[in-house]
């Protein structure tokens, strides 16, 4: 269903280029629109099936809205790409064009290495003029990440491939996010403080992880605004229930009243039907109804008769 959402978008604001002016043929893919709520769900979308993406934001012009450019990765489009079926006659021959290219490389495709490590395996490599260019090489990948704390999978691939390494601490690991392509690394650009402001964590009795906005996985936590002073309480009754906040807009009066039995009776419709059999108990008041119903005595589909009406 999410590689047939991304095909739609794709054959109706996306667009499939192939940039042949270059030595090396360059393959190009993005998606124009002009809604922001339409930018945030692609890229909900392209996150959920691995794929990273790039933002361009073009300033309005005349009487023109701003409008938003998003560049998924190619490389990992590359990926997805057997499994798109377009409908457009151009879509479906770009797809068989770049299908029949090799897979290209994505520069971004980022993996973090520990400063310390890339030091260490940079001591296997020289860069004099005796060293060959591939050992020079090799050493720019590590000094390069010994600074930068990260470097490209691409790279990392060549640097390990190269020659056997001692177990140095972290090299496991490292070779195991180098290994495993289901997971996508993002530099993070910038960290703003926000100030300190004093929360609450609630415990929760099993573990919870949720993923919000922009990919963010946070663990056991939640936003719970509490009201401190009586008027903040007195304000959040009536102000934030569901029968006091759902208004019908014919009466302005609660739709929680209307809701239950709406639901209820939908409840008795999708349910077996009643024993005929059975003959109805009599109660005095629909009060006596409920009470009965409350202690388990009569079931929501039992057959009743209110002698009060």
């Amino acid at each position: 269903m999410l590689l047939g959402l991304l095909a739609g978008l794709l054959d109706g604001d996306g667009s499939l280029q192939l940039n042949t002016t270059l030595k090396k043929p360059r393959i190009s893919v993005r998606i124009s629109t002009s809604s922001l709520n339409l930018v945030r769900t692609i890229k909900e979308l392209l996150r959920r099936l691995g794929c990273r993406y790039s933002t361009v934001t073009h300033k309005p012009r005349g009487h023109s809205n701003t409008a938003y450019t998003i560049n998924p990765c190619v490389g990992d489009f590359y990926r997805l790409l057997p499994e798109l079926v377009f409908v457009g006659e151009r879509e479906r021959t770009m797809r068989k064009t770049f299908l029949g290219m090799s897979a290209p490389s994505e520069p971004g495709d980022l993996i973090p290495i520990q400063p310390a490590l890339a030091v260490e395996l940079r001591k296997y490599f020289g860069c004099s003029k005796q060293d060959s260019a591939d050992t020079k090489a090799v050493y720019s990948v590590w000094q390069q990440a010994a600074k930068n704390g990260y470097t490209t999978r691409a790279s990392a691939k060549r640097a390990l491939s190269y020659r056997d390494y001692p177990d140095f601490q972290g090299l496991d690991c490292f070779k195991a996010r180098v290994a495993d392509e289901s997971i996508m690394w993002e530099r993070i650009e910038k960290i703003t403080p926000a100030g300190r402001r004093e929360v609450f964590d609630l415990a929760v009795p099993r573990t919870k992880i949720f993923a919000v906005n922009d990919g963010l996985v946070i663990y056991d936590t939640m936003n719970f605004h509490v009201p401190k002073s009586k008027d903040a309480v007195k304000e959040a009754f009536e102000l934030l229930l569901p029968s006091k906040s759902l208004i019908q807009p014919a009466d302005m009066k609660s739709a929680m009243p209307r809701m239950i039995s709406e639901g209820a009776g939908g409840l008795y419709l999708a349910s077996l039907p009643p024993d005929k059999k059975q003959q109805p108990r009599i109660f005095m008041t629909w009060r006596d109804v409920e009470h009965a119903y409350d202690r388990g005595e009569i079931a929501l589909d039992d057959a009743v008769i209110v002698a009060s009406g």
